[in-house]
């Protein structure tokens, strides 16, 4: 795809990511999405990564936590 310069296949879970996860109210959260197939957990990363505003990040965060919590896919 011309449009993902500079983000990597198969992203790392970034550092602001993992504190949110870390977080005691999100510990169901961090579980669900480490237990997710490694390509849903691609595309998330992805996802998050194509956000180029920080206040764009941040709502991707919630959302990604949100979902992780409630055992969704992307």
């Amino acid at each position: 795809k011309t449009h993902d310069h500079g983000i990597p296949i198969n992203p790392k879970v970034p550092e602001d990511l993992i504190d949110e996860f870390n977080k005691k109210k999100n510990k169901k959260a961090k579980e669900n999405f480490y237990n997710l197939a490694p390509s849903y957990r691609r595309t998330y990363l992805r996802w998050l990564y194509h956000a180029k505003l920080p206040g764009t990040r941040l709502k991707r965060m919630k959302i990604i936590i949100q979902r992780a919590l409630e055992g969704k896919r992307m």
